[in-house]
């Protein structure tokens, strides 16, 4: 599970073009890290083809803010903190080709194209709106609705009442920042109210409507 990039800002085509003339183009092979927390490097990247994945490591050592990142996607922190280190781990989850820009370049780009400029503000506004979203969400949303619009919103139809949450208890953890033992506890109360049934590696959801009426506002 990985959280959704559809709010983040998509530059246009002609202004990634001109970007590009500027970066590296490379093959990366699906299972290799291109960036970490350590890395002397700090690029912005960009997707040509293929899937990226990024996440950090909590002290416990549960990745959190796990994004993939698509064809047509920017990211990194260049554009934001010039000066700073790379602060997730950057890997490719399938054969894919990408390009790196520089922070020094980019910066060269702000001061002469004030088209590229105007861009990167809008991908970087999109992004810290995504950011103060998740900590919003972490800090008034109670968990039993977080985790029912979780499940709401990528569990499948399996053709009858009943649909399939293909996902595990340590996925919907780990998407959430939380223990897996605060997911397996609501879990098991829905369970035991007949909402759901738990399978190792996934749910069945018996009373859909159940859990969208938890997942909906007060």
């Amino acid at each position: 599970m990985s959280y959704p990039t559809a709010g983040i800002y998509l530059i246009p085509s002609n202004i990634s073009e001109r970007l590009l003339k500027h970066g590296q183009i490379h093959s990366i092979a699906a299972g290799k890290i291109i960036a970490r927390p350590d890395s002397t490097s700090n690029p912005i990247f960009h997707v040509i083809s293929g899937n990226i994945r990024t996440f950090a490591y909590s002290n416990d050592g549960r990745q959190f803010g796990v994004t993939d990142w698509k064809a047509g996607h920017w990211f990194g922190e260049a554009y934001i903190f010039p000066s700073s280190k790379y602060q997730y781990c950057a890997e490719s989850t399938e054969d894919s080709v990408v390009a790196f820009l520089s922070p020094e370049i980019l910066l060269k780009l702000y001061e002469s194209d004030h088209e590229v400029l105007y861009h990167m503000h809008r991908l970087m506004a999109s992004r810290y709106q995504r950011l103060v979203g998740w900590l919003q969400d972490s800090m008034l949303t109670p968990l039993p609705k977080r985790i029912a619009t979780v499940l709401s919103q990528t569990w499948e139809a399996t053709g009858s009442d009943k649909y399939i949450f293909n996902s595990s208890q340590d996925h919907v953890a780990e998407y959430l920042g939380v223990s897996r033992q605060a997911v397996n506890k609501i879990l098991r109360k829905w369970a035991a109210q007949g909402h759901i049934e738990i399978y190792y590696g996934y749910l069945v959801i018996k009373n859909p409507q159940e859990i969208i009426s938890i997942s909906k506002p007060n």
